[in-house]
């Protein structure tokens, strides 16, 4: 404090800041940095959380996943041609590894075994495998010679692959004869079956050819059709015409020397002559049948006249097929008549033909990835979409409409976008809401603590104010409503001087004085004159010290004996002092106690002194005792902290860099060898690559040298190709077994097909004698194909006896708006999985294929569909939208009308000064509805009431009416019948005069009367006066009941739907009834002299037929009985007599 009572300015040398000169400053400078500090601290946790998470996401490292690929890599970006798995406990298991798919790729065990090789449980190869040795396949003596498979037989050496031929045949000489379904038949079996033919067959000329292999010459049997002399022996090893058997040989099979294959069950077609309209089974294991079918790529199958195949392991089925793209099934062909391509994707199914397209029909639901789906699937689909989406009668997908924002949206991607969009602007409207709102929020805890706005509360002395800071000279409390009362009050000072708000007890006080009030008023004025008169007692005034007026001493001056003045007082107490507003106006404790209290730190004013104690504040472990010391510490502090977060933040960026490069983790790389090892130093003997989506492939993996490197597909693929049989290995990485066709039947495996030459030699009379060609078959003249059964039309029928079939193996199918393929099961399932996942709400995909519905529960209700949750959210968000708004325009009206609102002067509640107490002149309350009167009445009364009190009070007593409310907006009860009264245990009255006097009656109307225990009176004027009672009305007053449910239970009321239902088919009973016994009466008895009777009889009662059969018989001259029996849409009647005559 300066000398002349000035405050001299604190002076803070800041490292975070500067030189500042107040302590606000000094604070926000230190609030700045420590934002700073904070923020900073943010970012590093971020980051250290940002590291974390890439190296968790796989996004650095040496170990990655690519986000969109989903492939994991190994130090893609770094040099070295080794990854070694190896750890402390030697060498490490690979699990989780998906099939190699590329020569680079590592096999898994599950292709080795596809392969033919067996492991023990160390995974050590157990058995050998079957190969061809280089040398032993000669022309004009082919034969394979089974050695342990080395790794290293080379492929056809006569046989040339590469231009589409195949080996001139191999003999597997030895054989015994076969003797279980899977052994091997040898020559000398099928002879002696061809023998046991009968020789008088009609179906000799039906007997199909087979290329035999290798040089085999058989003796023909008796019966065989004349061509050169009997007993000539027929070689059925591939060779010239001359030697095999030529077209008139066998007319109905055909061997085409020149693409060593074979047609069968051709015969002549209509309008053509042979061999012009021959089958032609040209690529290597296909198969042709029909005129002019050809089968010309590997593995294809021709079936139907003039289909055509021209791609590996493709099938044209029907008339003019065509099947050019590989692994293709097609019923159909562009129309052109040419062989011209179906599809040009590959890997589909057709069934098309020209603009006719054709539907699959009689198909159940697919199951696995690769079956066809069905109409019912896609409609699970469309269901579940909601919105209208529906599949339409041609089979196209109408699609959804949403309603959102306001837009119509056709697709539930654009109609998520859109809430997104409105979401997020939600978003953005509450978080600037919420600003405004705590700032709001702020605002109104000051108001409620009387700290701010028109009314405020001294701290201190705890007095309400109402515009103490304000000008003028009213307070309304009028509503839109109109005028309120003011209530809670206490009674007030009553004085000449007084502005206190007088209370309903105080004016019914000074009503009760009124009278004596009027003769004394003439006599106050007179005393107030003489108050008047007595104010000249100046002696409690307060003076300056000198005429200058520059100074003042409370309690006045007296000498000191040294011709100087003193305080002639102790310190006197100056109150009710206004709150200083410039520099040389007084301060108040008001003023004061708010700056103590905003130092903290321990710091008060002591209410009873004036002393004021000084602050303590904990920074950084010590204590200081002025707020210049805080803020030195708290500065030290920070500069500390912010050297610190330099320091984490690089050892986040070295951590980083070191996992980048490889230098730390469980996946490193050796500098000098460039190596890649993981975990080296951590005991474990196995890797999982398995991932959220499964098993992964891994690449990049070089052919393995030792036992424990992992092989490649490459190393695997001349394994495969060994095999022979079309053993492949596909693009999914599993391996196709091969397939071995010996004697009409196919087998698998290696083993397979040397224990199986023929197991269906067995069956081979009963094919021959049925003259079936195989279970696919065509029509020569119409064209169509059965495919397990037989039907005609334009349609494919895969149907059996044992009903519809799964169609599997079906290549995944265009998906457009104008695709007319099929879709496979994984297709269907993908789609509902995407679907049941975007709809999320427990959504799944059943084992039919079909979805269940979400269950999304939005604003408290359950919807099941994606347009319900869709409407649902946008008429909220709507709501939010416009809840927003209004709260904008609620905040900027509280923000405006907090100045003028009315607070009370404490937490107390208990008193409410309106203005400014130290002006004097008092507020004037104005528009005061009217308070109640009675003698404890608390409530404001106006001046109305004051005026009138005496000569209206007589009649505003008449006037008021008692209002009785129900406490709920739900009831509203408008009667003049007195009031309702519920006399009985456990009973409820409701309404004007009811009555429940019963024990657990209810009464609700007008005058409505519960008397009988358990009784309910429902309605105006109802009565129930018996126990267990419901009553409508009363006697002359009856009421009908409407819209009721048909009953269900024992103890349910019936409608007069059911009553007359169960009337009429009473009275169709008794009606029949009567016909039948009306029928039986009928009948004549037997007469006199006969001794049975029979007869018939009928009848007709109001429409109601029945008919009846009837006997009497004479037992004795005096015995006779009678029986009958009558017959009716209700039923059976029975009856009988018998009669005793004298």
């Amino acid at each position: 404090m300066n000398a002349d009572g000035t405050i001299k300015a604190p002076t803070f040398d800041l490292a975070n800041g500067g030189k500042q000169t107040t302590v606000g400053g000094a604070l926000n400078a230190l609030d700045t940095a420590t934002s700073k500090n904070s923020t900073d601290l943010a970012n590093m946790k971020g980051d250290v959380t940002n590291v974390t998470n890439n190296i968790t996401n796989g996004t650095i490292g040496l170990v990655q996943q690519d986000p969109t690929s989903k492939d994991i890599t190994v130090a893609k970006d770094k040099d070295g041609t080794n990854v070694s798995l190896t750890g402390t406990a030697g060498d490490r298991t690979l699990t989780g590894l998906g099939a190699g798919l590329i020569d680079n790729s590592a096999v898994n065990l599950a292709q080795l075994k596809s392969a033919g090789f067996d492991f023990d449980a160390k995974g050590n190869v157990t058995n050998s495998a079957v190969t061809y040795t280089a040398g032993t396949i000669a022309s004009g003596s082919p034969q394979i010679v089974l050695s342990a498979g080395q790794g290293d037989s080379p492929y056809f050496v006569d046989g040339d692959r590469a231009k589409g031929k195949l080996p001139k045949g191999t003999i597997i000489s030895n054989v015994a004869n076969g003797k279980q379904d899977t052994d091997a038949a040898n020559v000398g079996q099928v002879y002696d079956i061809m023998n046991q033919v009968d020789q008088s067959s009609d179906l000799a000329n039906a007997i199909q050819t087979r290329a035999m292999p290798g040089p085999v010459s058989v003796s023909k049997p008796s019966w065989w059709p004349a061509n050169g002399s009997t007993g000539q022996t027929i070689n059925l090893r591939a060779g010239t015409d001359s030697s095999g058997v030529d077209v008139t040989g066998l007319t109905n099979s055909y061997k085409t020397a020149g693409y060593y294959s074979q047609a069968t069950g051709l015969g002549n077609s209509v309008g053509s002559t042979p061999p012009s309209d021959m089958a032609r089974a040209a690529g290597q294991g296909s198969v042709a049948y029909g005129s002019n079918a050809y089968a010309s790529a590997d593995k294809s199958a021709a079936v139907g006249v003039q289909a055509y195949t021209s791609a590996a392991d493709s099938v044209a089925l029907g008339a003019g097929s065509v099947a050019n793209q590989a692994n293709t099934v097609s019923v159909g062909s562009d129309g052109t008549g040419a062989y011209t391509a179906v599809d040009g994707n590959g890997q589909t199914y057709t069934i098309h033909n020209g603009a006719n397209t054709r539907r699959v029909v009689n198909m159940a639901a697919g199951i696995d990835d690769t079956d066809a789906v069905n109409v019912s699937q896609l409609k699970g689909v469309t269901s579940a979409l909601g919105g209208g989406a529906a599949v339409n009668a041609d089979g196209t997908i109408k699609a959804p409409t949403f309603s959102v924002q306001g837009g119509t949206q056709t697709t539930v991607a654009d109609a998520l976008g859109s809430l997104d969009t409105a979401t997020t602007k939600n978003a953005d409207d509450i978080a600037k809401a919420t600003g405004d709102i705590s700032n709001v929020t702020n605002t109104i805890n000051n108001i409620t603590n009387g700290a701010a706005g028109l009314v405020q509360q001294d701290p201190t002395s705890k007095e309400i104010t109402v515009a103490k800071d304000k000008d003028g000279t009213s307070v309304s409390f009028a509503g839109t409503a109109g005028e309120r009362t003011l209530t809670g009050l206490s009674d007030g000072v009553l004085s000449a001087t007084s502005t206190d708000a007088v209370t309903g007890s105080q004016l019914y006080a000074t009503n009760e004085a009124v009278q004596k009030n009027t003769g004394d008023i003439g006599s106050l004025s007179q005393k107030v004159n003489n108050i008047n008169a007595n104010i000249g007692n100046v002696g409690n005034m307060v003076a300056y010290d000198n005429d200058q007026h520059d100074s003042l001493t409370l309690g006045g001056l007296k000498s000191d004996g040294n011709g100087g003045l003193v305080p002639a007082t102790n310190p006197v107490k100056v109150s009710n002092v206004a709150a200083g507003t410039t520099a040389s106006d007084a301060a108040t404790v008001g003023q004061l106690s708010p700056l103590v209290d905003a130092l903290g730190g321990g710091a008060k004013l002591d209410s009873a002194t004036g002393v004021v104690t000084g602050p303590t504040y904990t920074v950084q472990g010590t204590t200081q005792t002025t707020v210049g010391g805080a803020v030195t510490a708290l500065d030290s502090a920070t500069t500390k902290n912010a050297s610190d977060i330099v320091n984490v933040k690089n050892d986040v960026t070295t951590i980083a860099n070191n996992i980048t490069n490889g230098k730390t983790g469980l996946v490193q790389q050796d500098d000098a060898t460039k190596s890649i090892t993981v975990a080296k130093a951590l005991g474990g003997d196995k890797v999982d690559f398995t991932g959220t989506d499964g098993t992964r492939e891994l690449t990049g993996v070089s052919a393995g040298k030792v036992d424990s490197s992992a092989a490649t597909v490459g190393q695997l693929r001349p394994v495969v190709d060994a095999l022979g049989g079309g053993a492949a290995i596909n693009p999914d990485g599993s391996i196709v077994a091969p397939t071995y066709s010996i004697q009409g039947k196919t087998e698998h495996t290696v083993g397979d097909a040397f224990k199986s030459v023929d197991d269906n030699l067995a069956s081979l009379k009963t094919q021959i004698g049925n003259g079936g060609i195989g279970i696919v078959t065509q029509d020569a003249t119409t064209g169509i194909i059965n495919i397990g059964g037989s039907l005609g039309g334009d349609r494919v029928n895969i149907a059996g006896t044992g009903g519809d079939r799964v169609l599997a193996g079906v290549a995944p199918g265009a998906v457009s708006a104008t695709s007319n393929e099929a879709v496979n099961g994984s297709q269907a399932y993908n789609n509902a999985s995407s679907v049941a996942s975007a709809l999320g709400g427990g959504s799944t995909v059943n084992p039919d294929g079909t979805i269940t519905a979400p269950s999304f529960n939005v604003g408290g209700t359950t919807v099941h569909s994606v347009g319900d949750a869709v409407n649902n959210l946008d008429g909220r968000v709507t709501q939010n939208t416009n809840a927003i708004s209004g709260m904008q325009s609620k905040i900027d009206n509280v923000t405006g009308q907090v100045a003028n609102a009315v607070q009370y002067d404490s937490a107390a509640h208990d008193k409410v000064t309106l203005g400014d107490a130290t002006k004097g002149d008092g507020v004037k309350v104005s528009n005061v509805a009217n308070g109640e009167l009675s003698a404890t009445s608390r409530d404001a009364v106006n001046g109305s009431q004051l005026f009138a009190t005496n000569s209206r009070l007589d009649s505003l007593n008449n006037a008021m009416k008692a209002a009785a409310t129900s406490g709920s907006p739900g009831v509203s009860v408008n009667t003049d019948n007195g009031a309702a009264k519920a006399t009985g245990t456990s009973s409820v009255a409701i309404g004007g005069g009811s009555q429940a006097t019963g024990s657990n009656t209810t009464a609700i109307g007008d005058g409505a009367t519960a008397t009988g225990n358990g009784a309910v009176a429902l309605g105006q004027g109802s009565v129930a006066d018996e126990a267990n009672t419901v009553s409508v009305g009363s006697q002359g007053n009856e009421r009908r009941i409407t819209n009721v449910a048909a009953g269900q239970g024992p103890t349910d009321a019936v409608n007069m739907a059911q009553f007359r239902q169960g009337l009429g088919d009473v009275a169709r009973s008794a009606y029949s009834g009567i016909a039948a016994a009306t029928a039986l009466t009928m009948i004549p008895d037997v007469d006199p002299g006969k001794t049975i009777a029979v007869g018939i009889g009928t009848a007709n009662f109001k429409g109601y037929q029945a008919g009846a059969i009837g006997a009497s018989a004479r037992i004795t001259e005096n015995l006779k009985v009678k029986v009958g029996a009558g017959l009716s849409a209700a039923g059976t009647t029975v009856g009988g007599g018998m009669s005793y005559q004298w």
